[in-house]
């Protein structure tokens, strides 16, 4: 939070797919060097940092109360997330009734 470094993904030609995301403060000690006795996170995390990066090939977002909302008032907060990047391209393979050859994935 005010680092003013927003948390950047890039995938190449490939898309983003977010697994996991927490804005707030873990535990006792954060990746920010700040200490708090405490544990809050922001119940839409996961839900914003999809909607801001799923599909795309790289996106910014920011450890901003805007975006998250404020879990922990007067507390500095972190933006962490964890992330696929997938190939966007569809796969596709039939079978056809009665060949015997069964479709193979």
């Amino acid at each position: 939070e005010h680092s003013g470094i927003p948390l950047t993904i890039d995938c190449g030609e490939n898309v983003i797919a977010i697994k996991h995301a927490a804005y707030g403060v873990h535990s006792n000690y954060n990746t920010c060097g700040r200490s708090y006795n405490g544990n809050c996170i922001s119940e839409t995390s996961l839900q914003a940092m999809q909607e801001r990066c799923n599909g795309k090939n790289n996106c910014a977002v920011g450890a901003v109360n805007s975006i998250f909302g404020d879990p922990c008032r007067g507390v500095a907060k972190y933006l962490t997330s964890t992330w696929e990047c997938i190939n966007p391209g569809w796969n596709s393979a039939e079978a056809c009734e009665h060949s015997g050859i069964p479709l193979t994935i």
